[in-house]
């Protein structure tokens, strides 16, 4: 239980630690900043620089929200058996939005520097990293590929995030060596959105079928 404590006072701290970085720096940051980008890198408007606390409060939101949900889910009590994975799962989305908070100051600082490369590889991270923590949820109504047929069967439910879990983390593969090798902006933001729709398509048609083609769950 202590040690359960420790680690989520870190997860908290973690979460404030930008929150103080920005009050630290807010004098120093110009009134006017980027605020969005087009795909193809260039920004596209500006906003007062107050805007950039909905990015920084987003970890502590993230942790905040995936804290309570279990006491809202119907299968509460399946969190009792992959609850390592999903502190370990609300730690991870932590850090990737904070690095991303840490991209989007960079882009802010450097408004020549387009941050889509760096979102892309962060995003990439994220996919293999969710591959590998899949196959470790159990069946609930918040996180994981929540089907009608992943809801009703639990064996479904298994076999669905173990080879979602293996898809996603090729998936973060592919997209992280395409970030490697593609310049273009436009270019990287299409493979983006392309093969994460793949991806989960993939996903959902296998599913669709192992629930299907079972002999009792046949039409």
């Amino acid at each position: 239980m202590k040690n359960l404590n420790i680690k989520e006072l870190a997860l908290w701290a973690l979460c404030i630690i930008p929150i103080i970085f920005y009050i630290a720096v807010y004098h120093m940051i110009p009134e006017q900043l980027p605020m969005n980008w087009g795909i193809d890198g260039e920004v596209t408007s500006y906003g007062h620089k107050i805007h950039l606390l909905w990015i920084i409060l987003i970890p502590l939101f993230i942790n905040l929200l995936m804290k309570l949900l279990p006491k809202i889910d119907p299968k509460r009590r399946n969190y009792d058996s992959f609850k390592e994975a999903y502190y370990y799962l609300r730690l991870g989305l932590v850090v990737y939005f904070i690095f991303l908070s840490v991209a989007i100051f960079n882009a802010i600082s450097e408004p020549a520097n387009s941050p889509v490369q760096l979102i892309i590889m962060l995003t990439a991270a994220l996919l293999y990293f969710l591959g590998v923590m899949m196959p470790k949820i159990k069946q609930n109504y918040f996180v994981g590929f929540r089907l009608p047929w992943t809801l009703a069967e639990e064996d479904t439910w298994d076999k669905t995030h173990f080879v979602g879990g293996k898809i996603f983390q090729l998936t973060g593969i592919i997209l992280a060596t395409s970030a490697l090798f593609i310049n273009n902006n436009t270019t990287l933001f299409i493979v983006l959105i392309s093969i994460i729709l793949i991806s989960i398509i993939s996903v959902v048609a296998y599913s669709a079928k192992y629930y299907y083609d079972k002999p009792k769950n046949k039409y």
